[in-house]
């Protein structure tokens, strides 16, 4: 006898399926959000109380607010880094996470360190020289590829590090400012969607143009 529960999970699961056929969007964190979202309908936004936003009249769409709104937070983000890394070797937000991936996950290559940062091989590569020339990583011999090199943290960069990362920290909580803890779960949860969807799209060949890249991942225009 089948439990009732797993009953339930497969129609969900089923409906899951049937909002999202997109094949690609089928990843247990999408599951999970859109279950929590389903869930709680009841505190969803409906017509009246979505939030407005200068020029949506004039045809600013839901989507073209998203990305003011993530360019912004980012900027947001980047000043405050600057104020805190005022006194640090670390200079950018960049070389902290790629100190922070090098600490604590260990050597990786010039590749993974980029693409783990959504960067391009140009942008990538001068902050790995940057970094290297002031000494906080360094090279050594790929074991497994004697043709490649791996990059690790020296000491000098786990003392910055170390120096940068409690302030740092407080850039973060400056950035959530005013979210309630259950916002920010979900503004996570929301996040890992969008960068869920967007990973395979940066790690393939991009096409030429935007419209070729709109096309290629079968989305269509929307209504504010």
């Amino acid at each position: 006898m089948i439990n009732p529960l797993y009953r339930e999970l497969i129609a969900l699961t089923e409906e899951f399926e049937a909002d999202h056929p997109d094949v690609r969007s089928h990843q247990v964190t999408n599951f999970s959000t859109w279950l929590q979202q389903r869930l709680q309908k009841g505190s969803d936004f409906n017509a009246a109380e979505r939030p407005d936003w200068k020029g949506r009249a004039q045809g600013m769409m839901v989507d073209d607010m998203i990305v003011n709104l993530v360019s912004r937070l980012n900027r947001y983000a980047r000043l405050y880094t600057k104020i805190a890394l005022a006194d640090s070797v670390i200079s950018t937000v960049e070389e902290f996470s790629f100190a922070i991936s090098l600490h604590f996950e260990g050597e990786k290559s010039k590749k993974q360190l980029i693409e783990e940062n959504v960067l391009e091989k140009s942008a990538g590569m001068e902050i790995i020289k940057r970094m290297r020339n002031r000494g906080l990583i360094q090279e050594k011999a790929n074991p497994e590829d004697g043709r490649s090199k791996l990059m690790m943290i020296t000491d000098m960069g786990k003392g910055a590090l170390f120096a940068a990362i409690g302030k740092v920290s407080k850039v973060s909580q400056i950035v959530g400012g005013n979210l309630t803890e259950e916002q920010k779960f979900q503004l996570v949860a929301l996040g890992q969607q969008l960068d869920h969807f967007h990973q395979p799209v940066y790690h393939q060949k991009l096409p030429d143009t935007i419209d070729d890249l709109f096309d290629q991942l079968e989305l269509s225009a929307k209504e504010c």
